[in-house]
């Protein structure tokens, strides 16, 4: 995995022009601020607990859950815990 910003590793397991997909490793209390992609953001967490908002709600995500949030979303997260 490559760190990519200070307490976020990716790794890059497939992409093409309109979709990818990662695995991310996310470290306590790293917040992610609001940001958007021209694709549809899709997620499932297999550990922890993660804080996850857009501009109009805001939803707990654990071990399990998955998400998605449409092109052009803007949305971000707070990692709450680290569990393995």
């Amino acid at each position: 995995m490559k760190e990519t910003i200070k307490g976020i590793y990716r790794r890059t397991i497939v992409f093409n022009e309109n979709i990818i997909l990662c695995h991310f490793t996310i470290k306590k209390d790293i917040v992610i601020p609001l940001h958007h992609h021209k694709e549809p953001h899709v997620g499932y967490i297999l550990h922890g607990k993660i804080k996850l908002f857009t501009e109009a709600r805001k939803l707990i995500g654990n071990k399990g859950d998955s998400y998605i949030f449409e092109p052009d979303e803007k949305y971000g997260a707070t990692i709450l815990e680290i569990q393995k």
